[in-house]
């Protein structure tokens, strides 16, 4: 769903982490407004399947999503670091490379790439052109 969401709103997805109760998402946008409409995809696609696999209704997120912009690359690997290692902070977790629902394994551990886009620090932001942002559900 995420990958499908990627390439239908052409965004660049740099780390990512599924937590139990929000999703941390470091993403790459041209325009503003694909932020909405990318967001709109994954929250709608995965309430859609969770519902139906649990049997359940509703919405499963509380409120927007945050967004924050990204302006230094340093701190863009620093967030990459931050999202993929937030279910070792909540004591979900010991090892980071054991947990499935990260960008860590493919980013750090040189799993094949299918979900991230490589990080190219000094390429990745265009302030003319595109916002990097961190998002949180």
């Amino acid at each position: 769903m995420l990958k499908r969401a990627k390439r239908k709103h052409g965004i660049r997805l740099y780390a990512y982490c599924l937590m139990e109760n929000h999703v941390h998402l470091l993403i790459d946008i041209d325009h503003a407004r694909i932020m909405s409409k990318f967001m709109h995809s994954i929250n709608l696609g995965y309430t859609a399947y969770y519902n139906a696999k649990y049997a359940t209704v509703g919405h499963l997120w509380q409120g927007r999503f945050k967004s924050k912009p990204i302006l230094k690359g340093g701190y863009l690997i620093h967030c990459a670091n931050y999202i993929e290692h937030n279910p070792m902070r909540a004591g979900v977790i010991d090892d980071i490379a054991n947990y499935p629902w990260s960008s860590y394994k493919e980013r750090c551990l040189m799993a094949s790439k299918i979900m991230v886009d490589e990080i190219r620090v000094g390429t990745f932001l265009n302030i003319d052109t595109g916002t990097l942002s961190g998002l949180e559900l």
